[in-house]
């Protein structure tokens, strides 16, 4: 996708490879070894939240295997609802998200989709995604403003 093409509220759908924190399978499906251990693969559906010259951050979106937010931190997630979905019950403390556009091919969003606040993922502009739609210029203005927050006021010292 062209460098241009990105706005704040773009969503993408990008490779994502992450440690595997709870010590994983590695014969399991998406799950590697390393020589620091397990490595989960997915391709995760990202949220344009900040552009830089050669990069941007992206906020990853979880369902959590269908769970949702239990044993999550709920405030450090926002809840995403698909504009297609006939009703929604948000699950996380903040105003929802909505998509405004989605490409034809893209399967509906689980209810329990939720963006990670406190996870940002850098990616370089050269690296190939998929194009999913946008949010809806409302949910981009809660969503980049969740973001400043969490991101100057986290809970260290």
């Amino acid at each position: 996708m062209a460098k241009g093409l990105y706005t704040r509220g773009t969503i993408i759908r990008a490779p994502l490879h992450e440690e595997d924190y709870k010590g994983g399978n590695v014969t399991g499906r998406s799950v590697s070894s390393s020589a620091y251990g397990a490595v989960h693969f997915k391709m995760r559906k990202l949220f344009v939240v900040v552009l830089f010259d050669d990069n941007y951050l992206a906020l990853p979106l979880y369902t959590h295997n269908g769970d949702g937010l239990d044993y999550k931190k709920a405030d450090e997630f926002v809840s995403v609802q698909d504009h297609r979905a006939p009703s929604f019950q948000a699950l996380s403390c903040h105003a929802k998200l909505v998509t405004a556009k989605l490409e034809n091919d893209v399967d509906y969003y689980d209810p329990m989709s939720t963006a990670h606040l406190t996870h940002p993922v850098s990616r370089n502009y050269s690296l190939p995604v998929v194009y999913e739609g946008k949010l809806k210029d409302e949910s981009t203005k809660i969503l980049i403003s969740l973001f400043n927050e969490y991101m100057t006021h986290g809970t260290g010292d």
